[in-house]
């Protein structure tokens, strides 16, 4: 949102009424006359019973004698303590109405009876007798819908209302109001050759409101509107068109007229009669007394609002369905005391889910609220519409436990004295921006108090942006504490995912936000602003909050004012404030002065200068880059200024720059130093420091590398690619980086907006008094992948009410060693392992991944592999082999890499772009590889005599250690830091040619897996064998088995047993005995040192592949190593495999 924003009201007149009651004596008539009404509660207890199998004409009294319809039940007296019972798995159509009270110890009572499903109460009609009116066109009566109808239904879906243009034309489904007069006319920027009069043109004003306005007349492209709303159209925003028969061009769009009383429908094929309902009822549900308990109905389709109160103290909902809404799902209007709505499961509903007036005492928990309002132009006009849950009580309301999801605007609305704890709200603002999904507004300066927002998760806060005009912020707000808030604990939530802000205080006051996790939300994760002078931020506490913004476009904190009194706003301190892939200018601190607004995107340590907050807040406790070059090309430029300055230049608005070759061995030698020459005496006095780079081209990515030191505190620098001549344009982002005392290395990637012939390196300097040296300075096209910020930070976050073991993926684990760092958490109690991580209900934890500093890092480990389309090469021809190398660890590796590569003799190297050749040895080299990524190199050979090629290559150097392999220790020792590849050409080959091997350092002696030998046991091993392992079918296949003993003891008696597969058939064999599949046969003994083989031979009788398996079925001495009869697939070596294929 923009400083000059200006905001008025968000709720409806409801919200903003405020009701007292005065006290009354009580005197001895009025005692005697609750004693006598408590004594008719005692007696006055009925249950009636209604079906739609029953009779209105029975007594009701029953199960076996119900009542049918609503309109008996209405017309019945009720007393205190009775019950209304509606079968299970029935429906019941029209509005059933309770206006007798209860008792606070006897309500009455709507419930079910039986079994199955909840019994349904509608608020729809059928439709019947459609008949064709156009192609595609069907129509149908209804006599009984009245002036509208709200909603269309088809097997318990909405249809969509005919719009104009559609949802999923350009601009989704929005025109364009060029201009306009007041709220009552509006002039189309697109043209309008349809007579739209009659139709209803739904217009956006401002990004928080649609409203729906009949249009009354039309000439040309003016619309005359009939608009009864707080809000004037404005130009440039959006408005379409509905309710009208040319709307109709799609599948189940529907158009009502109410003068004719009939519905059309577009559809391909004639509706079934009575297979589509209309609202035709206001209330399917409507409650007018006192103390009234409903439970496990389902309640749907009805016109304006599936269940209705008015003025009902001690009303009690739980156990209900509520869906299908034409407006709203349930609604308690008026005023009382004492509500409850508890396991109450509500979807789909085109304007509010859940709303409750200025009620003393209500508590809504445990309830699932879904689709509430994301049909744009289906709710109704003004403020207040399409949330969640809205209620407007100051008398103490409790909002626990509750789901809420895929919601138009808002998902929670309230007003004060508010406790607001352990809620899921996702996907809001669907059709509306400029909301939140924990949502106040105080515009109107009521008093407020006892207001907390307490370990809410809140995620996915969308923005709809159709209808608005470009650029308009996408307003999605995680929680938003709008226009003169004050009074609120804000603690312990959990926020991330939101189009616009995690946490936003718009103009509060005495506002606490601590222990707050806000996280990778795209306009930024906290946000304290003015609102026009309207109330000034004063006197708030943000600390210990973890502000974490995933990308390098988020913004992490903003600070901002019309006035120089950012230092009224309030205590903030003991926060982080993360931005792990640029972790540097990430804050903005925005303030008026002398009219004029000023301010910039600062680091921490300057917030900290300008403000005197967030002394002991913190940065991201780790950085990452946010790209992999995965290949080096071309320089283009090289520099280490060693003979002059490297043909630098400068500018500045004040004649008084210098870019100079610098000898004083500041750096490598000589280097570059850029700064002033003197003071200007100028307020903002800066320079242009550049150097010509040649041509870049659009879309390519360059690698700019460095060594700089600075003089004094440090000062933030940006480097960028810019246009030499004409508009002197950027040609690539700007890169910012911190520059002082302390020598670093610098490197960042650019990629190019345009093609520029002579493009420029540029970097600038404030006067500040202060210098900079530069050395080493190169830049190479490159190509890069991009790094995906999920794969280094990770939210686990627990929306259950138990403690949650979270499994996390292998990112961020790696056997025993930590892997990961964890951020400041919410949760109270986070218990980590290498491999989970357990998180407190309704808390969360940041993990971001290890990305130790070369200094002193551990090992880590690197591999090497080698492939090739092709391994038949004609001779003189051509061949790529693809040369991979990989980080298998789990933690980034910067510095050089180097992999070699001696080729065989014969072996030509036709191209290896990127890499170095020289006296027949290859290298390549990569100089950062991310967690669990690689990069690939591509070379060409080609053979020049005939023979077999054997390609081998090897990591030669690492700056780290591996702990699997040691580089260039030779290629033949089986290291994963090593990759063999063999091919031949397509002659007749006799000689092998392989890569030279001379750095192979000596390898041990091979060590045997087998036991010693032990005089107590034996140690057998069977190995199969057969003539042919492709066979045809009806040939005979010899097969044998060899029983080798190599233990300290001689096996006794010792059985075998081979089992056939299914195409396989016995024929004859040495000593074989057979049971159907399962041949069996023994040897009397096998000494020590000895083997026996036996045979046999079976006919192919299918065709296939198939497995034999053959096992020690039995062995007088025990084998040390392997047990009898115990399968064929447990990798002992007394059991064998071996397949055959039969073609």
């Amino acid at each position: 949102m923009g400083l000059s924003n200006a905001r008025i009201h968000r709720f409806p007149t409801l919200l903003n009424t405020r009701f007292y009651s005065a006290s009354r004596p009580v005197g001895w008539l009025t005692l005697v006359c609750s004693l006598l009404f408590a004594s008719a509660d005692t007696f006055a207890q009925t249950t009636y019973y209604i079906a739609s199998t029953g009779s209105d004409t029975n007594t009701g009294q029953s199960s076996d004698v119900p009542f049918q319809t609503l309109n008996k039940i209405n017309s019945l007296t009720l007393k205190a303590g009775d019950a209304i019972l509606f079968r299970r798995g029935d429906t019941f159509t029209g509005t059933l109405t309770i206006r007798q009270a209860g008792s606070p110890t006897q309500p009455i009572r709507v419930d079910a009876y039986g079994t199955g499903q909840p019994p349904r109460i509608t608020g729809a009609l059928p439709l019947t007798d459609w008949t064709q009116v156009g192609t595609n066109r069907w129509q149908a009566p209804c006599p009984s819908c009245g002036s509208r109808v709200t909603a269309l239904f088809r097997d318990d879906g909405q249809l969509p209302l005919g719009r104009f243009p559609n949802p999923n034309d350009s601009n989704k489904g929005y025109l364009t109001i060029q201009s306009h007069s007041g709220k009552t006319q509006l002039t189309s920027q697109q043209p309008l050759t349809t007579n739209w009069t009659g139709a209803e043109a739904v217009v956006r004003p401002v990004q928080w409101i649609l409203d729906r306005a009949i249009i009354t007349g039309q000439n040309g492209n003016t619309l005359s509107l009939t608009n009864n709303t707080n809000y004037n159209l404005a130009d440039g925003w959006g408005y379409f068109i509905q309710n009208h028969p040319a709307t109709l061009d799609q599948n189940g769009e529907w158009y009502y007229d109410p003068n004719a009383k009939t519905i059309q429908l577009y559809a391909t094929e004639k509706p079934a009669s009575g297979a589509v309902t209309a609202t035709a009822f206001d209330e399917a549900l409507l409650i007018t007394a006192n103390y009234v308990t409903v439970q496990n109905i389902h309640l749907i389709q009805a016109r304006k609002t599936n269940l209705r109160a008015t003025n009902a103290t001690g009303l009690t909902l739980t156990g209900l369905r509520v869906s299908n809404g034409g407006e709203d799902g349930v609604y308690v209007e008026g005023s009382g005391s004492n509500v409850l709505i508890q396991d109450v499961q509500l979807d789909n509903v085109n304007n509010n889910g859940i709303t409750t007036g200025p009620y003393q005492n209500v508590t809504i928990r445990r309830s699932t609220v879904r689709a509430v309002g994301v049909q744009a132009g289906r709710g109704r006009s003004g403020d207040g519409q399409s949330v969640g849950i809205l209620s407007s009580g100051s008398g103490g309301l409790l909002l626990e436990d509750n789901v809420l999801d895929s919601l138009g605007f808002n998902g929670i609305c309230f007003v004060n004295n508010a406790l607001i704890q352990r809620n899921i709200i996702s996907n809001f603002c669907l059709t509306k921006s400029d909301g939140g999904g924990i949502y106040v507004w105080n515009g109107n300066k009521l008093a407020m108090s006892n207001n907390r927002i307490l370990s809410n998760i809140v995620y996915g806060g969308t923005g709809a942006a159709a209808g608005t005009p470009g650029g308009a912020y996408s307003g999605a707000n995680g929680i938003y504490l709008d226009d003169c808030t004050y009074n609120i604990d804000v603690k312990a939530n959990t926020v991330f995912g939101c189009a616009g802000l995690g946490i936003f205080l718009h103009a509060t006051n005495n506002t606490t936000v601590s222990g707050n996790t806000s996280i990778d939300n795209g306009e930024g994760q906290f946000k304290i602003s003015h609102n026009n002078g309207g109330c000034p931020a004063r006197s708030n506490t943000v600390q210990s909050n973890l502000f974490v913004s995933k990308t390098a476009t988020q913004l992490v904190a903003a600070y901002e004012s019309l006035s120089d009194d950012l230092a009224s706003y309030g205590t903030f301190n003991k926060n982080t404030y993360a931005r792990p892939f640029d972790d540097l200018v990430k804050i903005r601190a925005v303030k008026g002065v002398n009219g004029s607004i000023i301010g910039n995107d600062l680091t921490l340590g300057e917030w900290q200068t300008q403000s005197g907050q967030d002394l002991a807040s913190t940065n991201s406790p780790i950085t990452y880059r946010n790209y992999t070059v995965t290949r080096l090309g071309a320089t283009r430029l090289n520099q280490t200024f060693d003979t002059n300055n490297g043909d630098w230049s400068s500018w500045g608005p004040n004649n008084n720059t210098q870019v100079v070759q610098d000898r004083s061995g500041k750096l490598d030698g000589n280097c570059l130093r850029v700064g002033f020459t003197g003071s200007s005496g100028q307020r903002d006095s800066f320079l242009y420091a550049f150097v010509n780079v040649g041509t870049v081209t659009k879309g390519k990515q360059y690698l700019l590398r460095f060594d700089a030191i600075g003089s004094g505190a440090g000062q933030k620098i940006p480097f960028f690619l810019r246009q030499r001549d004409g508009g002197y344009r950027d040609l690539s982002s700007r890169k910012m980086v911190w520059i002082g005392a302390d020598r670093q290395h610098y490197e960042m990637a650019f990629t190019a907006t345009d093609n520029e012939p002579t493009a420029l390196l540029v970097t600038q300097l404030a006067e500040n008094g202060q210098t900079v040296w530069f050395d080493n300075v190169s830049i190479n096209e490159v190509d890069l992948s991009v790094a995906s910020p999920s794969d280094s930070i990770y939210l686990a976050y627990n929306p259950t009410t138990r403690d949650s073991l979270i499994q996390l993926n292998n990112l961020y684990r790696n056997g025993g060693r930590s892997s990961a760092t964890t951020l400041q958490t919410n949760s109270p109690s986070v218990q980590s392992t290498s491999q989970t991580v357990q998180v407190s209900p309704f808390s969360s934890v940041v993990l971001m991944r290890s990305s130790t500093p070369m200094t002193g890092q551990g090992p880590v480990d690197l591999s090497l592999r080698m492939c090739t389309r092709t391994r038949m090469v004609r001779l003189g021809s051509q061949q790529t082999i693809q040369i991979t190398l990989r980080n298998e660890d789990r933690t980034p590796l910067t510095g050089r890499v180097q992999w070699s590569c001696r080729l065989p003799a014969n072996l030509t190297l036709v191209a290896a772009p990127g890499m170095t050749y020289q006296d027949g040895l290859l290298t390549g080299s990569a100089y950062y590889l991310d967690a669990g990524s690689d990069t690939t190199f591509t070379i060409t050979v080609s053979p020049k005599q005939p023979g077999c090629y054997r390609v081998a290559a090897q990591i030669s150097y690492s700056p780290l250690p591996d702990p699997d392999s040691s580089p260039n220790s030779g290629t033949a020792d089986g290291e994963d830091d090593t990759a063999v590849i063999d091919s031949r050409t397509d002659e007749e080959i006799s000689t092998l040619f392989e890569s030279p091997n001379p750095s192979q350092l000596p390898l041990p002696a091979v060590v045997s897996n087998q036991p010693a030998p032990n005089s107590s046991y034996t140690d057998l091993s069977v190995a199969t064998s057969i003539d042919k392992t492709a066979a045809a079918l009806g040939d005979i296949v010899s097969l044998s088995l060899t029983v080798a003993n190599t233990g300290g003891s001689a096996s006794g008696p010792v059985q075998l047993r081979y089992q056939l597969p299914a195409g396989l058939q016995l024929v004859d064999g040495q000593n074989w005995t057979n049971a159907g599949a399962t041949l069996t046969t023994s040897l009397s003994n096998l000494p020590t040192g000895s083997q026996q083989t036996v045979w046999f031979r079976a006919r192919v009788i299918q065709t296939g592949t198939w497995i034999t398996n053959a096992e020690v079925f039995s062995c007088q001495t025990p084998d040390i190593d392997s047990t009898p009869a115990n399968g064929y697939t447990n990798g002992e070596d007394d059991q064998t495999q071996l397949s055959l294929r039969v073609f």
